[in-house]
């Protein structure tokens, strides 16, 4: 009878312990991924900009045909402009002034009311081109906060100084 009873004993605790279980992961987190424009591109042809005496404008057009000018800033302003959806909006610059070339550092960040612009560029310089540079490739990302939406460019362009 002993015997018995540890058997029952025994069988009891497996039966248990195969009915417990394991506490689960918690369920990942899943991000939606940003809305993205796929029509109605928002961004305008932006209207020729100037600098004055001892100023470095920097001046981007989308890098596909037929190329528009979309972005500009001056090395002195603080402030990048771009025509959105028709209307020309200024965008405060909140990037860093670090490794400067002419007075812009190849990662920019522009942010306004409603859209933040982020630049990563790969800026130029030659000796033969003193006071002015050239931007062969770089991105611009547009991220308007009402909509979620964003907005992916490649841009080319150039600094140039007075």
């Amino acid at each position: 009878m002993k015997a018995l009873g540890i058997a029952i004993m025994l069988t009891s605790l497996l039966i248990s312990a195969s009915c417990t279980r394991r506490p689960t992961a918690p369920e990942p987190v899943i991000l939606a991924p940003p809305l993205l424009w796929t029509q109605d591109f928002p961004l305008e042809e932006l209207a020729q900009q100037s600098v004055v005496q001892g100023e470095c404008g920097l001046a981007l057009w989308t890098r596909a045909q037929p190329a528009k000018r979309i972005f500009f800033a001056s090395n002195g302003r603080g402030f990048g402009l771009i025509n959105f959806q028709g209307d020309e909006v200024a965008l405060d610059a909140r990037h860093e002034r670090v490794n400067l070339v002419r007075g812009f550092s190849e990662q920019q960040l522009y942010v306004g009311d409603n859209v933040t612009i982020a630049l990563e560029l790969d800026i130029e310089t030659r000796q033969d081109v003193l006071s002015n540079a050239v931007i062969r490739s770089g991105v611009f990302t547009l991220t308007q906060a009402s909509t979620r939406k964003s907005l992916v460019v490649p841009v080319v362009g150039v600094i140039g100084c007075s």
